[in-house]
């Protein structure tokens, strides 16, 4: 892998890093803002979404 292509992994992985930050946030506001009101099941299905994006992150990395 050249130098560009190692450039643009870099900057996918880390626009996947702040995508994921964003979820984990959002899902725990969600858990701690919306008590009663279903929160644990809108929570939970953000957190499995994180948790894909994550396993995507690692298999670009992987790439490097």
């Amino acid at each position: 892998m050249n130098d560009g292509d190692k450039s643009k992994v870099n900057a996918i992985v880390r626009e996947l890093d702040g995508l994921i930050r964003e979820l984990n946030s959002l899902s725990a506001g969600v858990t701690r803002d919306f008590k009663g009101i279903g929160e644990s099941a809108c929570s939970e299905s953000i957190k499995k979404m994180a948790d894909r994006y994550t396993y995507v992150k690692s298999q670009i990395s992987s790439l490097k």
